[in-house]
């Protein structure tokens, strides 16, 4: 099995209102449908996206990062676990309280209280129930935050932090769109361009390198 999460989380305030971000699913999705292509059992957990279930796998949609660490921790229990793929974009706080119906906008300062949420992938690498164990840095490369170097430094602390064999490395500007350009990061090699492209043909790339790591 290959376990695969996608997309952006929604943590609610009210009934109405929530947290969430501009993720769009699409790198996520795009990994589920180029495994299933090459005969991989595919699991998808997949956030909120307008996108459509690929051919050939098993999708599951949640909202919150707590629900998406439940039913990862499930799917992990019950399968062996070849790759585990955290693309998701979780957010890292939710509020401490959701409150039913819509308050008025002036009682929102009352009820912005926030706490973290688990930090779903770290959790998911710890169980050591897969194989190899990868997740995405979305970063800023501006000269100011140190550039591609200091990415890269930051995507290396990620990695040895949540226990991971390697890091896809992002940059901010490629949220939301239909191309982007990524690095395979790992702990003591130089990072692997794999180049600008639609986020279908980075697939094709980024599963081209995990199978290479498989075997060595």
């Amino acid at each position: 099995m290959w376990l695969i999460t996608a997309g952006p989380t929604r943590e609610y305030l009210d009934s109405v209102r929530f947290l969430s971000n501009g993720s769009s699913g699409r790198m996520g999705y795009a990994l589920a449908s180029e495994a299933a292509r090459r005969g991989k059992v595919v699991h998808l957990v997949s956030g909120p996206v307008g996108l459509s279930c690929p051919a050939g796998v098993e999708r599951v949609l949640v909202e919150s990062a707590r629900e998406m660490l439940l039913v990862c921790r499930e799917a992990l229990s019950e399968n062996r676990c070849e790759v585990l793929l955290g693309v998701a974009a979780v957010s890292d706080a939710r509020p401490r309280h959701c409150v039913s119906g819509k308050p008025a906008k002036e009682d929102l300062s009352k009820i912005l209280e926030l706490v973290p949420n688990p930090d779903v992938l770290a959790t998911l690498a710890g169980m050591n129930r897969a194989d190899l164990c990868i997740g995405f840095a979305l970063e800023d490369m501006d000269e100011e935050r140190g550039g591609f170097v200091g990415a890269v430094e930051r995507s290396r602390s990620k990695l040895e932090r949540k226990g991971l064999q390697a890091i896809l490395l992002n940059e901010l500007a490629s949220m939301e769109r239909d191309r982007g350009e990524c690095w395979w990061v790992e702990r003591d090699a130089e990072p692997l361009a794999l180049g600008a492209a639609d986020k279908a043909a980075l697939a094709i790339r980024i599963v081209d390198q995990i199978q290479k790591r498989l075997q060595d």
